[in-house]
Protein backbone atom coordinates (compact mmCIF):
# COMPACT_ATOMS: atom_id res chain seq x y z
CA UNK A 1 0.00 0.00 0.00
CA UNK A 2 1.23 3.48 -0.85
CA UNK A 3 2.50 5.06 2.39
CA UNK A 4 0.53 8.21 1.71
CA UNK A 5 -2.67 6.14 1.80
CA UNK A 6 -1.76 3.96 4.75
CA UNK A 7 -4.61 3.83 7.21
CA UNK A 8 -3.83 4.05 10.91
CA UNK A 9 -6.19 3.03 13.68
CA UNK A 10 -6.12 4.56 17.14
CA UNK A 11 -8.03 3.17 20.10
CA UNK A 12 -8.66 5.72 22.83
CA UNK A 13 -11.23 6.59 25.47
CA UNK A 14 -13.40 8.28 22.83
CA UNK A 15 -13.50 5.09 20.73
CA UNK A 16 -11.61 4.00 17.60
CA UNK A 17 -10.41 6.58 15.08
CA UNK A 18 -8.94 6.04 11.62
CA UNK A 19 -6.33 8.43 10.20
CA UNK A 20 -3.83 8.56 7.36
CA UNK A 21 -0.05 8.44 7.35
CA UNK A 22 1.52 11.03 5.05
CA UNK A 23 4.69 10.54 3.02
CA UNK A 24 6.61 12.54 5.64
CA UNK A 25 5.75 9.91 8.25
CA UNK A 26 3.32 12.24 9.99
CA UNK A 27 -0.03 10.76 10.94
CA UNK A 28 -3.00 13.07 10.44
CA UNK A 29 -6.46 12.75 11.96
CA UNK A 30 -9.03 15.29 10.78
CA UNK A 31 -12.51 16.34 11.79
CA UNK A 32 -12.80 14.37 15.04
CA UNK A 33 -15.97 15.40 16.91
CA UNK A 34 -15.31 16.44 20.51
CA UNK A 35 -18.90 17.34 21.43
CA UNK A 36 -22.46 16.88 20.25
CA UNK A 37 -23.59 19.19 17.42
CA UNK A 38 -24.71 22.48 19.08
CA UNK A 39 -27.95 22.65 17.08
CA UNK A 40 -31.70 22.81 17.74
CA UNK A 41 -32.21 22.61 21.54
CA UNK A 42 -28.42 22.80 22.08
CA UNK A 43 -28.03 26.09 20.22
CA UNK A 44 -26.65 28.75 22.63
CA UNK A 45 -26.00 26.12 25.30
CA UNK A 46 -22.66 24.87 26.66
CA UNK A 47 -21.11 22.02 24.65
CA UNK A 48 -22.37 18.53 25.51
CA UNK A 49 -19.85 15.65 25.41
CA UNK A 50 -20.51 12.97 22.81
CA UNK A 51 -23.04 10.47 24.10
CA UNK A 52 -21.56 7.50 22.25
CA UNK A 53 -18.18 5.95 21.48
CA UNK A 54 -16.69 6.53 18.05
CA UNK A 55 -16.55 3.33 16.04
CA UNK A 56 -13.78 3.36 13.42
CA UNK A 57 -14.47 7.05 12.80
CA UNK A 58 -12.95 7.99 9.41
CA UNK A 59 -10.86 11.05 10.32
CA UNK A 60 -9.78 11.70 6.74
CA UNK A 61 -11.45 15.04 6.01
CA UNK A 62 -11.66 18.28 7.95
CA UNK A 63 -14.99 18.96 9.60
CA UNK A 64 -17.30 21.83 8.70
CA UNK A 65 -16.01 25.26 9.62
CA UNK A 66 -17.93 27.48 12.09
CA UNK A 67 -20.66 29.72 10.68
CA UNK A 68 -19.18 33.07 9.65
CA UNK A 69 -19.83 35.87 7.18
CA UNK A 70 -16.48 36.54 5.57
CA UNK A 71 -16.15 35.00 2.11
CA UNK A 72 -12.39 35.42 1.99
CA UNK A 73 -9.67 34.89 4.58
CA UNK A 74 -6.67 37.21 4.70
CA UNK A 75 -3.09 36.08 5.14
CA UNK A 76 -1.22 39.12 6.58
CA UNK A 77 2.21 37.64 6.00
CA UNK A 78 1.91 37.51 2.21
CA UNK A 79 -0.87 40.03 1.48
CA UNK A 80 -2.90 37.25 -0.11
CA UNK A 81 -6.34 35.79 0.38
CA UNK A 82 -7.71 32.30 0.03
CA UNK A 83 -11.28 31.15 -0.27
CA UNK A 84 -13.35 30.19 2.73
CA UNK A 85 -14.46 26.56 2.79
CA UNK A 86 -17.96 25.98 1.42
CA UNK A 87 -18.45 23.33 4.10
CA UNK A 88 -19.87 25.57 6.85
CA UNK A 89 -22.25 24.49 9.59
CA UNK A 90 -23.40 24.95 13.17
CA UNK A 91 -22.24 21.34 13.55
CA UNK A 92 -18.60 22.41 13.71
CA UNK A 93 -17.18 21.19 17.04
CA UNK A 94 -14.30 19.10 15.74
CA UNK A 95 -10.54 18.91 16.18
CA UNK A 96 -7.52 17.79 14.15
CA UNK A 97 -4.33 16.02 15.23
CA UNK A 98 -0.88 15.77 13.62
CA UNK A 99 1.82 13.52 15.08
CA UNK A 100 4.95 11.76 13.83
CA UNK A 101 4.16 8.06 13.58
CA UNK A 102 7.41 6.78 15.12
CA UNK A 103 6.24 4.91 18.22
CA UNK A 104 7.64 7.48 20.65
CA UNK A 105 5.37 8.18 23.61
CA UNK A 106 4.83 11.13 25.95
CA UNK A 107 5.43 13.82 23.36
CA UNK A 108 4.67 17.45 24.28
CA UNK A 109 1.32 18.62 22.93
CA UNK A 110 0.57 22.00 21.37
CA UNK A 111 -3.12 22.92 21.53
CA UNK A 112 -3.72 25.72 19.01
CA UNK A 113 -6.57 28.27 19.12
CA UNK A 114 -6.87 30.39 15.96
CA UNK A 115 -7.65 34.09 15.77
CA UNK A 116 -10.34 35.97 13.89
CA UNK A 117 -11.90 38.53 16.27
CA UNK A 118 -14.28 35.82 17.56
CA UNK A 119 -16.28 36.06 14.31
CA UNK A 120 -14.18 34.16 11.76
CA UNK A 121 -11.46 31.53 11.42
CA UNK A 122 -11.19 27.76 11.62
CA UNK A 123 -8.70 25.13 12.73
CA UNK A 124 -8.34 23.57 9.28
CA UNK A 125 -6.95 26.76 7.71
CA UNK A 126 -3.89 26.11 5.51
CA UNK A 127 -2.12 28.61 7.76
CA UNK A 128 -2.17 26.03 10.55
CA UNK A 129 -1.31 22.81 8.76
CA UNK A 130 0.69 20.81 11.28
CA UNK A 131 2.71 18.43 9.12
CA UNK A 132 5.99 20.37 9.09
CA UNK A 133 5.92 21.23 12.81
CA UNK A 134 5.14 17.65 13.83
CA UNK A 135 7.85 16.26 11.56
CA UNK A 136 10.52 18.84 12.43
CA UNK A 137 10.15 18.85 16.22
CA UNK A 138 8.32 15.57 16.94
CA UNK A 139 5.57 17.26 18.89
CA UNK A 140 1.83 16.69 18.65
CA UNK A 141 -0.31 19.51 17.27
CA UNK A 142 -4.03 19.78 17.95
CA UNK A 143 -6.15 22.40 16.17
CA UNK A 144 -9.84 22.97 16.87
CA UNK A 145 -13.02 24.65 15.71
CA UNK A 146 -15.29 26.53 18.10
CA UNK A 147 -18.48 28.53 17.75
CA UNK A 148 -18.14 32.16 16.72
CA UNK A 149 -20.03 35.45 16.49
CA UNK A 150 -23.61 35.62 17.71
CA UNK A 151 -23.79 31.83 18.00
CA UNK A 152 -21.07 32.03 20.66
CA UNK A 153 -21.29 35.38 22.46
CA UNK A 154 -24.93 36.49 22.57
CA UNK A 155 -26.39 37.69 25.88
CA UNK A 156 -29.87 36.12 26.01
CA UNK A 157 -30.86 37.25 29.51
CA UNK A 158 -33.79 39.35 28.23
CA UNK A 159 -35.46 36.17 26.90
CA UNK A 160 -34.15 33.85 29.61
CA UNK A 161 -35.45 34.81 33.08
CA UNK A 162 -34.72 31.30 34.42
CA UNK A 163 -30.99 31.55 33.63
CA UNK A 164 -30.95 28.41 31.49
CA UNK A 165 -28.78 30.25 28.93
CA UNK A 166 -26.67 32.20 31.42
CA UNK A 167 -23.41 31.01 29.77
CA UNK A 168 -24.40 32.09 26.24
CA UNK A 169 -22.01 35.09 26.42
CA UNK A 170 -18.88 32.96 26.34
CA UNK A 171 -19.71 29.70 24.55
CA UNK A 172 -16.56 29.78 22.45
CA UNK A 173 -14.54 29.50 25.70
CA UNK A 174 -16.63 26.57 26.87
CA UNK A 175 -16.15 24.90 23.47
CA UNK A 176 -12.39 25.35 23.82
CA UNK A 177 -12.46 23.81 27.29
CA UNK A 178 -14.45 20.83 26.06
CA UNK A 179 -11.93 20.31 23.23
CA UNK A 180 -9.08 20.67 25.71
CA UNK A 181 -10.71 18.12 28.01
CA UNK A 182 -11.09 15.71 25.06
CA UNK A 183 -7.41 16.20 24.28
CA UNK A 184 -6.38 15.58 27.90
CA UNK A 185 -8.45 12.39 28.09
CA UNK A 186 -7.42 10.90 24.72
CA UNK A 187 -4.07 12.28 23.56
CA UNK A 188 -1.98 9.53 25.17
CA UNK A 189 -3.29 7.08 22.58
CA UNK A 190 -1.78 9.32 19.89
CA UNK A 191 1.61 9.41 21.65
CA UNK A 192 1.10 12.60 23.61
CA UNK A 193 1.76 13.46 27.25
CA UNK A 194 -1.55 14.58 28.76
CA UNK A 195 0.34 16.26 31.59
CA UNK A 196 2.39 18.36 29.17
CA UNK A 197 -0.15 20.26 27.07
CA UNK A 198 0.67 23.84 26.07
CA UNK A 199 -2.23 26.02 24.96
CA UNK A 200 -1.24 28.53 22.27
CA UNK A 201 -3.36 31.19 20.63
CA UNK A 202 -3.04 34.15 18.34
CA UNK A 203 -5.21 37.29 18.32
CA UNK A 204 -8.68 36.35 19.63
CA UNK A 205 -7.20 32.88 20.23
CA UNK A 206 -4.60 34.46 22.48
CA UNK A 207 -7.29 36.47 24.23
CA UNK A 208 -9.00 33.12 24.81
CA UNK A 209 -5.82 31.64 26.28
CA UNK A 210 -5.48 34.52 28.76
CA UNK A 211 -9.02 33.77 29.94
CA UNK A 212 -8.48 30.00 30.03
CA UNK A 213 -5.55 30.63 32.35
CA UNK A 214 -8.06 31.96 34.87
CA UNK A 215 -10.81 29.37 34.37
CA UNK A 216 -10.49 26.71 37.07
CA UNK A 217 -12.15 23.98 34.99
CA UNK A 218 -9.64 24.52 32.16
CA UNK A 219 -6.47 24.81 34.26
CA UNK A 220 -6.27 21.09 35.09
CA UNK A 221 -5.98 20.24 31.39
CA UNK A 222 -2.80 22.19 30.50
CA UNK A 223 0.57 23.06 32.01
CA UNK A 224 1.86 26.05 29.98
CA UNK A 225 0.58 28.79 27.70
CA UNK A 226 1.72 30.97 24.79
CA UNK A 227 -0.24 34.19 24.28
CA UNK A 228 0.40 36.04 21.02
CA UNK A 229 -1.12 39.38 20.10
CA UNK A 230 -4.19 39.79 22.31
CA UNK A 231 -4.81 39.82 26.05
CA UNK A 232 -7.77 40.26 28.36
CA UNK A 233 -6.27 43.42 29.83
CA UNK A 234 -6.88 46.84 28.29
CA UNK A 235 -9.59 46.61 25.62
CA UNK A 236 -9.81 42.82 25.68
CA UNK A 237 -13.25 42.16 27.17
CA UNK A 238 -16.85 43.40 27.25
CA UNK A 239 -18.63 44.42 30.48
CA UNK A 240 -21.67 42.30 31.26
CA UNK A 241 -24.07 45.24 31.20
CA UNK A 242 -22.94 46.17 27.69
CA UNK A 243 -23.36 42.60 26.49
CA UNK A 244 -26.99 42.85 27.67
CA UNK A 245 -27.54 46.04 25.67
CA UNK A 246 -26.01 44.49 22.56
CA UNK A 247 -27.97 41.28 23.10
CA UNK A 248 -31.29 43.12 23.28
CA UNK A 249 -30.48 44.93 20.03
CA UNK A 250 -29.74 41.61 18.30
CA UNK A 251 -32.98 40.07 19.51
CA UNK A 252 -34.79 43.16 18.21
CA UNK A 253 -33.10 42.78 14.81
CA UNK A 254 -34.12 39.12 14.66
CA UNK A 255 -37.69 39.89 15.75
CA UNK A 256 -37.75 37.01 18.25
CA UNK A 257 -40.14 36.96 21.20
CA UNK A 258 -38.98 33.77 22.92
CA UNK A 259 -36.12 31.31 23.14
CA UNK A 260 -38.13 28.80 21.13
CA UNK A 261 -38.23 31.31 18.29
CA UNK A 262 -34.49 32.03 18.67
CA UNK A 263 -33.68 28.34 18.31
CA UNK A 264 -35.64 28.14 15.04
CA UNK A 265 -34.14 31.21 13.32
CA UNK A 266 -32.08 30.18 10.26
CA UNK A 267 -28.33 30.69 10.59
CA UNK A 268 -28.38 32.93 7.51
CA UNK A 269 -30.62 35.41 9.34
CA UNK A 270 -28.38 35.34 12.42
CA UNK A 271 -25.37 36.11 10.26
CA UNK A 272 -27.21 39.01 8.59
CA UNK A 273 -27.98 40.46 12.03
CA UNK A 274 -24.35 39.97 12.98
CA UNK A 275 -23.21 42.03 10.00
CA UNK A 276 -25.83 44.68 10.72
CA UNK A 277 -24.53 45.00 14.26
CA UNK A 278 -21.25 46.46 13.01
CA UNK A 279 -23.14 49.42 11.52
CA UNK A 280 -25.01 50.34 14.70
CA UNK A 281 -23.37 52.95 16.97
CA UNK A 282 -23.45 52.04 20.65
CA UNK A 283 -22.75 55.36 22.32
CA UNK A 284 -20.26 54.96 25.15
CA UNK A 285 -19.25 51.40 24.27
CA UNK A 286 -15.45 51.03 24.07
CA UNK A 287 -15.02 47.26 23.80
CA UNK A 288 -15.33 44.92 20.85
CA UNK A 289 -18.71 43.52 19.88
CA UNK A 290 -17.75 39.88 20.27
CA UNK A 291 -15.11 40.01 22.98
CA UNK A 292 -15.31 37.79 26.08
CA UNK A 293 -17.87 39.00 28.60
CA UNK A 294 -17.04 39.44 32.29
CA UNK A 295 -20.05 37.55 33.56
CA UNK A 296 -18.72 36.34 36.93
CA UNK A 297 -19.40 32.74 35.86
CA UNK A 298 -17.10 31.91 32.97
CA UNK A 299 -14.87 34.96 33.43
CA UNK A 300 -14.15 36.60 36.81
CA UNK A 301 -15.30 40.16 37.33
CA UNK A 302 -11.75 41.28 38.20
CA UNK A 303 -9.30 39.08 36.25
CA UNK A 304 -6.26 41.25 37.01
CA UNK A 305 -6.70 40.78 40.75
CA UNK A 306 -6.75 37.00 40.26
CA UNK A 307 -3.26 37.15 38.72
CA UNK A 308 -1.93 39.55 41.34
CA UNK A 309 -3.16 37.12 44.00
CA UNK A 310 -0.91 34.42 42.50
CA UNK A 311 -3.55 32.20 40.89
CA UNK A 312 -1.41 31.69 37.77
CA UNK A 313 1.97 31.30 39.43
CA UNK A 314 2.11 27.58 38.50
CA UNK A 315 1.76 28.10 34.72
CA UNK A 316 4.83 29.34 32.76
CA UNK A 317 3.73 31.67 29.98
CA UNK A 318 5.22 33.29 26.88
CA UNK A 319 3.75 36.65 25.89
CA UNK A 320 4.46 37.97 22.41
CA UNK A 321 3.41 40.31 19.64
CA UNK A 322 4.55 41.70 16.28
CA UNK A 323 6.47 44.94 15.88
CA UNK A 324 3.89 46.47 13.52
CA UNK A 325 0.75 44.78 14.88
CA UNK A 326 -1.98 46.98 13.40
CA UNK A 327 0.08 48.95 10.88
CA UNK A 328 -1.80 47.36 7.97
CA UNK A 329 -5.03 49.02 9.13
CA UNK A 330 -3.66 52.46 8.27
CA UNK A 331 -0.74 52.02 5.89
CA UNK A 332 -2.80 52.65 2.75
CA UNK A 333 -3.07 56.33 3.73
CA UNK A 334 -0.08 58.12 2.13
CA UNK A 335 -0.49 61.36 4.11
CA UNK A 336 0.83 60.79 7.63
CA UNK A 337 -1.21 63.58 9.23
CA UNK A 338 -4.44 62.29 7.68
CA UNK A 339 -3.43 58.84 8.93
CA UNK A 340 -2.95 60.26 12.42
CA UNK A 341 -6.49 61.67 12.43
CA UNK A 342 -7.81 58.27 11.34
CA UNK A 343 -5.89 56.64 14.19
CA UNK A 344 -7.19 59.16 16.75
CA UNK A 345 -10.78 58.62 15.58
CA UNK A 346 -10.49 54.92 16.53
CA UNK A 347 -9.16 55.52 20.05
CA UNK A 348 -11.78 55.65 22.85
CA UNK A 349 -12.55 59.14 24.10
CA UNK A 350 -11.42 58.37 27.64
CA UNK A 351 -7.87 58.25 26.25
CA UNK A 352 -7.17 61.96 26.23
CA UNK A 353 -4.48 61.92 23.57
CA UNK A 354 -2.92 65.37 23.67
CA UNK A 355 -0.43 66.93 21.28
CA UNK A 356 2.20 66.42 23.97
CA UNK A 357 1.58 62.67 23.98
CA UNK A 358 1.80 62.51 20.20
CA UNK A 359 5.03 64.50 20.22
CA UNK A 360 6.32 62.17 22.91
CA UNK A 361 5.88 59.16 20.64
CA UNK A 362 7.79 60.95 17.89
CA UNK A 363 10.67 61.77 20.26
CA UNK A 364 10.85 58.47 22.13
CA UNK A 365 12.51 56.51 19.32
CA UNK A 366 14.24 58.82 16.80
CA UNK A 367 15.08 55.83 14.60
CA UNK A 368 11.43 55.29 13.64
CA UNK A 369 9.68 57.52 11.14
CA UNK A 370 6.93 59.92 12.17
CA UNK A 371 4.42 57.61 10.48
CA UNK A 372 5.69 54.66 12.52
CA UNK A 373 5.47 56.74 15.70
CA UNK A 374 1.82 57.50 14.94
CA UNK A 375 1.14 53.84 14.20
CA UNK A 376 2.76 52.88 17.49
CA UNK A 377 0.33 55.13 19.35
CA UNK A 378 -2.43 52.78 18.22
CA UNK A 379 -0.32 49.65 18.67
CA UNK A 380 0.55 50.72 22.20
CA UNK A 381 -3.03 51.31 23.30
CA UNK A 382 -4.48 48.17 21.75
CA UNK A 383 -1.61 45.69 22.12
CA UNK A 384 1.76 46.41 23.73
CA UNK A 385 0.49 48.02 26.92
CA UNK A 386 -1.86 45.08 27.52
CA UNK A 387 1.07 42.66 27.22
CA UNK A 388 3.10 44.67 29.74
CA UNK A 389 0.17 44.76 32.17
CA UNK A 390 -0.09 40.97 31.91
CA UNK A 391 3.64 40.44 32.37
CA UNK A 392 3.90 42.82 35.33
CA UNK A 393 0.91 41.16 37.00
CA UNK A 394 2.45 37.72 36.45
CA UNK A 395 5.69 38.80 38.06
CA UNK A 396 3.91 40.39 41.04
CA UNK A 397 1.82 37.25 41.44
CA UNK A 398 4.92 35.04 41.59
CA UNK A 399 4.63 33.62 38.07
CA UNK A 400 7.24 32.98 35.39
CA UNK A 401 6.85 34.59 31.99
CA UNK A 402 8.89 35.34 28.89
CA UNK A 403 8.29 38.17 26.43
CA UNK A 404 9.05 38.42 22.72
CA UNK A 405 8.59 40.85 19.84
CA UNK A 406 8.58 39.42 16.30
CA UNK A 407 10.47 41.96 14.18
CA UNK A 408 11.59 40.33 10.92
CA UNK A 409 9.75 41.49 7.85
CA UNK A 410 10.40 41.56 4.12
CA UNK A 411 12.24 44.71 3.11
CA UNK A 412 10.38 44.90 -0.21
CA UNK A 413 7.17 45.91 1.57
CA UNK A 414 8.82 48.67 3.63
CA UNK A 415 6.56 47.65 6.51
CA UNK A 416 7.03 46.21 9.95
CA UNK A 417 5.97 42.72 10.92
CA UNK A 418 2.15 42.66 11.01
CA UNK A 419 -0.46 40.96 13.15
CA UNK A 420 0.01 37.21 12.71
CA UNK A 421 3.49 37.40 11.21
CA UNK A 422 5.04 34.63 13.40
CA UNK A 423 2.46 31.98 12.50
CA UNK A 424 3.90 30.81 9.19
CA UNK A 425 7.25 30.17 10.90
CA UNK A 426 5.73 28.32 13.86
CA UNK A 427 3.80 25.97 11.58
CA UNK A 428 6.54 25.88 8.96
CA UNK A 429 4.22 25.98 6.00
CA UNK A 430 4.47 27.24 2.42
CA UNK A 431 3.35 30.72 3.46
CA UNK A 432 6.84 31.57 4.73
CA UNK A 433 8.14 34.29 2.38
CA UNK A 434 10.86 32.96 0.05
CA UNK A 435 13.44 35.53 1.18
CA UNK A 436 13.02 34.81 4.91
CA UNK A 437 16.23 34.14 6.86
CA UNK A 438 16.88 30.42 6.29
CA UNK A 439 17.43 29.70 9.97
CA UNK A 440 14.36 31.58 11.29
CA UNK A 441 11.80 28.78 10.97
CA UNK A 442 14.06 26.28 12.71
CA UNK A 443 14.90 28.73 15.50
CA UNK A 444 11.25 29.52 16.17
CA UNK A 445 10.06 25.92 16.04
CA UNK A 446 12.88 24.76 18.33
CA UNK A 447 12.20 27.62 20.76
CA UNK A 448 8.49 26.84 20.94
CA UNK A 449 9.23 23.14 21.49
CA UNK A 450 11.77 23.88 24.19
CA UNK A 451 9.24 25.99 26.05
CA UNK A 452 6.66 23.21 25.69
CA UNK A 453 9.08 20.65 27.13
CA UNK A 454 10.68 22.63 29.94
CA UNK A 455 8.79 25.87 30.57
CA UNK A 456 11.79 27.85 29.30
CA UNK A 457 12.38 28.83 25.64
CA UNK A 458 16.16 28.74 26.02
CA UNK A 459 17.95 26.54 23.46
CA UNK A 460 21.26 26.37 21.61
CA UNK A 461 19.93 28.03 18.44
CA UNK A 462 19.27 31.42 20.05
CA UNK A 463 20.98 33.88 22.38
CA UNK A 464 20.35 34.05 26.12
CA UNK A 465 16.68 34.54 26.97
CA UNK A 466 15.91 35.22 30.62
CA UNK A 467 12.45 35.45 32.17
CA UNK A 468 10.81 38.86 32.33
CA UNK A 469 11.26 40.25 35.87
CA UNK A 470 10.94 43.58 37.62
CA UNK A 471 14.74 43.78 37.87
CA UNK A 472 15.28 42.60 34.27
CA UNK A 473 12.24 43.52 32.15
CA UNK A 474 13.68 41.98 29.01
CA UNK A 475 12.04 41.25 25.68
CA UNK A 476 13.47 38.94 23.01
CA UNK A 477 13.62 40.53 19.57
CA UNK A 478 12.95 37.76 17.03
CA UNK A 479 14.71 38.94 13.90
CA UNK A 480 17.42 37.90 11.47
CA UNK A 481 19.69 38.13 14.50
CA UNK A 482 17.90 37.51 17.80
CA UNK A 483 18.76 39.87 20.63
CA UNK A 484 17.38 41.09 23.94
CA UNK A 485 16.05 44.54 24.72
CA UNK A 486 15.42 45.87 28.22
CA UNK A 487 12.36 48.07 28.86
CA UNK A 488 11.36 47.75 25.20
CA UNK A 489 9.12 50.73 24.30
CA UNK A 490 8.68 51.56 27.97
CA UNK A 491 8.67 55.29 27.21
CA UNK A 492 5.69 54.77 24.87
CA UNK A 493 3.94 52.69 27.49
CA UNK A 494 4.33 55.33 30.18
CA UNK A 495 2.63 57.95 28.01
CA UNK A 496 -0.68 56.03 27.81
CA UNK A 497 -0.60 53.55 30.73
CA UNK A 498 -2.30 55.92 33.23
CA UNK A 499 -5.47 55.83 31.11
CA UNK A 500 -5.96 52.13 31.93
CA UNK A 501 -7.65 50.74 35.02
CA UNK A 502 -4.95 48.04 35.15
CA UNK A 503 -2.30 50.70 35.72
CA UNK A 504 -3.96 51.74 38.95
CA UNK A 505 -4.45 48.13 40.02
CA UNK A 506 -0.78 47.35 39.49
CA UNK A 507 0.41 50.42 41.35
CA UNK A 508 -1.73 50.29 44.49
Amino acid sequence: MDEQNKILKISCGAGTILGKKLCSGVACFKGIPYACPPVNDLRWKPPVPLQHKLNDFPAYQFGAIPCQTENMVYDPMNFETYELSKNMSEDCLTLNIWEMDNGIKNKPVLFWIYGGAFVQGFGSSPLFDGEDLAASEDIILVTINHREGLLATLNLSSLDPSGEYRCSNNLYLLDQIQALKWCYENIEAFGGDKDNITIYGHSSGSNSVTHLLLFEEARKYFSKAICQSSFFTGCGHTPFEWSGIIGRKVIELLGAKSMDEMKRIPVSEILKAQQKLFTIPFEGFTGKLFSPVTDGITIPMNPMQEILNGKLADKPVMFGYSDGEYDQMFMREPDEEVMLQNILSRIPKEFSITDEIIKGFVKNMPERTKKQAYLDLYNEIFMHSAMLFMADAFVKGGGTCYMYCFKWWEDQYKRRAPHGAPNAFVFGNSLIPPNAPPQLKRQIQRTWKQFMETGSPQNDLICEWNPYTKEDPCCMMIDRDWHRETDWKKADFELVAPFFQEYEELNT
